[in-house]
């Protein structure tokens, strides 16, 4: 007797926002439901994956010259043919170029334009869930580094999105036996088109295990983009709002070929996973699982939940391991001027940035056997089968030098020294974390745009270029002479009413050029000032606020505390004053010498030069 199709919720993209309660519910339930795409997306989706039905399948060669397999271990009972690529924070990476050759222009294209609506989605989808989470001090996710987390869009912003095409094929073996067992996703959630039959072009393949553990097939619409919570969204976010892993196998009928595109969104490899007994990253996961897998998967468990960094179902015992070998204290993503500020230790130049050297305790290992670190673009490795001198050349800017090109998807790589290209020089100690201590901060940039920061990896540039707060103890000076400007600021203040006060007597050119001077003076160091404070560094715009607070207090603070007897006077004054509004006896008392007033409080004196 067939099962019942498990009902999953739909939500059209245009009002995704507008049921967030809805939407809620759906994350608690089962952690699935559907987003109903415009009109055109339904035809992109069937083209596209056609495509990758007769093109993948039909031509063998293209198994090895885009990157996918044959693994008859992947699937209990066939084998799949994967192309990969990636979304790094926002900037989707290229397909391989070979597509084009292969499958034609056409079909290229309309890959390129599903990953688009499918990101759609997904943006789509984040903003709701971020709307779901109430607004908390406590961050979602947080970094080894300190860094903080208070929305799911910035955690994807980023993090590197794994994408893949997949063409799956059930040869041998039972149709009531998954292909796929039931396994949990990592990552934060999948979004993926429902698959295409290559035969008749519906799917039946996908089960879900509800909430009372009943396995049920579940049918997709074909204009939806289908939302699948992974474990993830479940275990690793700090949030009072409850989400539900999905649980999922796949069983497809004997004789089947199936097309499937999908995007796992991740977090940071810095972000901790995991609180006790002790913190660990996603890289420690993907650490321990690479040295204990014994197929091409990556899995972990939580509890009784299998779950699946890659595609598969090889269970792991443990799901990290302990590593007390010392870490880097800081991540190394910030832009930097040349490849000199680079220590060649523990980081090295690329992406215009001193990124992490991979594998760095494996660096004398890598040297011995002739390999060298290259900063190269992995998507032109992937489909130029490993050519290193073109996967450089994304990464060389206009200067011509190795890893200063503005291309967000250049990373360092171990590959085969290649005479006529030039390796980054590392510097192999016998530990080099311990013994190659972390520079304060890296490159200098005027303005942090990411709002204000407490401490930041990229230098602050204190209103000159020379003025680069690359220590500490440089830091720490540079807010010692931030307070003293605000203090000068004051100080200006206080002094240009004392000098007009005792040119009285002088001629009125004379004393409206030297208030004109004084008062240029005064906006220079004002918008000196000001331009420390849009650098949005917390200390320095702190150090602003105490060094303006510390002049009024030693040199106008008489400002406050003789106001009401400023008044007194003034109000003593007027009384004086005859029916046109003059006393010059009055005016003369308000203004002797002999009174020193507060700017602003008496009239008479306001105005007076």
């Amino acid at each position: 007797m067939a099962s019942a199709s498990l009902a999953v919720p739909s939500f059209p993209l245009a009002t995704l926002h507008e049921d967030i309660s809805s939407i809620t519910q759906a994350l608690r339930e089962n952690g699935l439901l559907a987003i109903e795409m415009p009109s055109e997306y339904a035809a992109t989706r069937n083209y596209a994956l056609s495509g990758v039905c007769s093109c993948w399948n039909s031509l063998s060669e293209a198994r090895s010259v885009l990157g996918g397999n044959s693994m008859s271990g992947l699937l209990q009972q066939g084998a799949r043919t994967t192309v990969a690529t990636a979304t790094v924070g926002s900037t989707p990476l290229p397909l391989p170029t070979e597509i084009s050759q292969i499958c034609g222009a056409d079909m290229a294209d309309a890959l390129d334009v599903l990953r688009d609506q499918v990101a759609t989605a997904s943006q789509a989808f984040i903003s709701a869930w971020d709307q779901s989470i109430p607004l908390s001090r406590t961050p979602l996710l947080r970094t080894k580094h300190g860094v903080e987390y208070h929305r799911i869009h910035d955690i994807v912003k980023a993090s590197t999105n794994l994408e893949h095409f997949h063409l799956y094929s059930k040869t041998i073996g039972d149709e009531d036996d998954h292909d796929l067992n039931v396994h949990t996703d990592a990552g934060l959630f999948l979004s993926f088109v429902p698959a295409l039959d290559c035969t008749n072009g519906g799917d039946s393949s996908f089960w879900v295990e509800d909430r009372h553990g009943t396995l049920q097939p579940v049918e997709f619409a074909d204009n939806a983009v289908i939302i699948m919570m992974g474990a993830g969204a479940e275990h690793w976010l700090q949030s009072p709002s409850q989400v539900r892993a999905t649980r999922h196998a796949v069983r497809m009928p004997l004789g089947t070929v199936r097309a499937w595109y999908g995007m796992m969104h991740l977090v940071p490899t810095t972000a901790i996973v995991q609180e006790f007994p002790e913190p660990r990253t996603l890289a420690d996961l993907q650490q321990a699982l690479v040295h204990k897998r014994s197929d091409t998967t990556l899995q972990m468990r939580y509890q009784d939940d299998v779950i699946s960094l890659g595609c598969g179902n090889v269970p792991v015992q443990e799901s990290m391991v302990s590593n007390d070998e010392p870490t880097s204290p800081r991540r190394r993503l910030a832009m930097v001027d040349n490849a000199s500020v680079c220590n060649n230790v523990t980081n090295f130049y690329c992406w215009m940035s001193c990124l992490d050297i991979p594998e760095v305790d494996q660096a004398q290992q890598h040297l011995e056997k002739g390999h060298g670190l290259y900063c190269v673009d992995p998507s032109v490795m992937h489909s130029t089968n490993n050519d290193v001198a073109q996967a450089v050349e994304p990464c060389i800017g206009e200067d011509g030098l190795f890893g200063s090109a503005m291309n967000e998807a250049c990373v360092g790589s171990w590959q085969p020294k290649v005479d006529y290209l030039a390796a980054v020089p590392i510097s192999v100690d016998e530990n080099p974390l311990s013994q190659e201590e972390a520079p304060y901060c890296y490159g200098g940039s005027v303005m942090f745009h990411d709002g204000f920061q407490w401490k930041s990896t990229t230098c602050a540039i204190l209103l000159f270029p020379q003025w680069v707060l690359s220590t500490q103890g440089q830091f720490i000076a540079g807010c010692f002479g931030t307070v003293l400007l605000g203090v000068l600021v004051e100080f200006i203040l206080f002094q240009r009413r004392k000098v007009m006060k005792r040119i009285d007597q002088s001629s009125r050119a004379m004393r409206l050029t030297i208030s004109a001077i004084i008062y240029g003076f005064q906006l220079t160091i004002g918008y000196m000032v000001m331009l420390v404070v849009m650098i949005y560094s917390a200390p320095l715009f702190m150090a602003v606020i105490g060094g303006l607070a510390l002049g009024h207090v030693l040199f106008n603070a008489k400002d406050a505390v003789f106001a009401t007897s400023a008044r007194t006077t003034a109000t003593k004054a007027q009384d004086t004053l005859s029916e046109d509004g003059t006393d010059k006896a009055s005016q003369s008392r308000c203004c002797s010498e002999d009174t020193d007033h507060a700017e602003g409080i008496t009239p008479c004196c306001q105005h007076t030069l």
